[in-house]
């Protein structure tokens, strides 16, 4: 028996992306009995939606989503979902699916501190402003982060 795995890219122009995917295939690679297949979703929620849908018609056994943007989330679990496939949310999470990717809160805490430590060093730990810029298609995740981050620099910088 194969095991088909379905893994549908963020975008095949970032770097990390890349990385994630020749990670996989190397690893499928040393086993006959499983098919790895890949489709780029360059960073376009149509194409990930179609992607999405070619493991559904394909019956994948799993499908791994590496996608950006969250308010799409139901359309790109809901085809695999009524079919029975597990679905593998990558670093961005899913409704309907099990997560792997980063402690969004941990890594806020992380950044916070050490921009914090920067600010002390190097501003005497005065800041006027901060300004959290975005994509709008990340929602939880970095909420998550920011808050985090903004809570641990508040620990470490001077309050006026």
């Amino acid at each position: 028996m194969v095991i088909k795995i379905g893994f549908s890219n963020l975008d095949e122009r970032n770097v990390f992306a890349c990385e994630m995917r020749q990670q996989l295939e190397q690893l499928a690679c040393k086993y006959d009995d499983i098919k790895l297949i890949v489709r780029d979703n360059q960073h376009d929620t149509q194409r990930a939606i179609a992607n999405v849908q070619v493991f559904a018609n394909l019956e994948v056994d799993v499908a791994f989503i590496y996608h950006i943007d969250e308010r799409a989330g139901i359309n790109l679990t809901m085809p695999l979902s009524n079919k029975r496939i597990p679905v593998v949310a990558v670093e961005f999470r899913l409704p309907m699916a099990r997560f792997i990717g980063i402690d969004n809160q941990a890594a806020g805490l992380m950044a916070g501190h050490e921009g914090g430590k920067w600010i002390r060093d190097h501003w005497a730990g005065h800041i006027d402003k901060i300004v959290f810029l975005t994509d709008q298609r990340v929602i939880s995740a970095h909420r998550e982060r920011f808050s985090s981050a903004l809570n641990a620099l508040k620990t470490e910088i001077v309050s006026d």
